[in-house]
């Protein structure tokens, strides 16, 4: 009896095992925008001069300022890990500014780098004409979004494309997005198909029956095709196809539309001479044409308000908008969701 009813206690104790850890909460189940993201540790400087009761607060202001230029982000959308006060008073003798200064510094508070500055003495010094800098590490959350260009040019187009494409971004990000690619990357396709025009070509990934050889660099195209050539062989090739893949940093967390993986957009922003597209399938190329925010702007009558989603994507543009919480004004990204 005792051995037949073993099995039944292991069974029930596996079973509430199996609910236990079904029940736990797992960290999985956040949302991607959470877990998707890189951080960068940055330095953000800032000076005053001027009133000491105006300190405090014009110093922190500063501050946000030289952050929301870097990053296009607020102070509440990332995190300061160190600060450094130092204060410059100057000593006031018979009433009257000196040479003398008293110099201190804190990790807290201006008040306190005053304190410091004065060595727990009773000293008079210029209270209307106080120098404060501020110096901050702070850390920052960003992810990449890959701008792949295609071209059988090797030379001019793929730079025109790349910059049409950040053009269209920088609509959508604003400060948010780093002006240069945070890294580039090089290939050269020979192929066996022929392609008459840079608007024919993929939009996704070549199927691995026309590509003859292929060649990867993060140095240069010259490279990439000496790495292609190196693989060719003997087979035939009827078309080469440069390519270019622009990884464009952007400050603050992305929306879930783009599946981060390991901070990078899986959806492509693939561009030729038919312009910027978003591919958010890559073995099929399907995805959804940029359209120019410029131009759909123009087309709106003074006298109509702008609809809901327009007002949000408005947002973003240069007023630095912090955390991507609502969806930017690319219709390409409308369509993923």
């Amino acid at each position: 009896m005792a051995s037949r009813s073993t099995p039944a206690k292991n069974t029930a104790a596996k079973d509430t095992a199996a609910k236990k850890e079904a029940e736990a909460p797992k960290q999985e189940q956040l949302p991607q925008s959470i877990l998707a993201h890189r951080t960068d540790l940055l330095d953000i400087s800032a000076q005053f001069e001027g009133k000491l009761e105006n300190a405090e607060g014009s110093i922190d202001s500063k501050v946000a300022e030289a952050l929301q230029i870097r990053t296009g982000l607020h102070p509440q959308d990332v995190t300061f890990t160190k600060t450094t006060y130092a204060v410059t008073l100057r000593a006031l003798r018979d009433g009257k500014p000196s040479d003398e200064t008293y110099t201190g510094s804190s990790t807290t508070t201006v008040a306190n780098a005053i304190e410091n500055a004065l060595g727990g003495k009773v000293l008079d010094y210029d209270r209307e004409k106080v120098f404060v800098a501020a110096d901050r590490k702070v850390e920052v959350p960003y992810f990449l979004v890959r701008l792949v260009q295609r071209s059988t040019e090797k030379k001019g187009r793929l730079a025109r494309y790349r910059s049409d494409a950040i053009s269209e971004l920088r609509h959508a990000y604003g400060d948010r997005l780093k002006k240069e690619p945070d890294s580039i990357q090089y290939d050269v396709f020979r192929l066996r198909t022929e392609y008459q025009s840079d608007g024919a070509l993929p939009k996704g990934r070549f199927e691995n029956k026309v590509v003859a050889a292929h060649g990867r660099s993060d140095v240069s195209l010259e490279d990439a095709a000496a790495k292609a050539n190196e693989g060719l062989g003997n087979r035939k090739v009827r078309c080469t196809v440069y390519q270019e893949t622009a990884f464009m940093l952007v400050y603050g967390h992305a929306e879930q539309a783009l599946r981060l993986k390991g901070g990078i957009s899986l959806p492509v922003v693939t561009t030729t001479d038919n312009g910027a597209t978003i591919v958010t399938n890559q073995k099929s190329g399907a995805g959804v044409k940029y359209e120019k925010r410029n131009e759909e702007q123009q087309r709106i009558p003074p006298q109509q308000s702008p609809s809901p989603a327009s007002q949000s994507s408005r947002h973003y543009g240069r007023s630095g908008s912090p955390a991507a919480r609502d969806m930017p004004q690319m219709p390409t990204m409308s369509g993923m969701m």
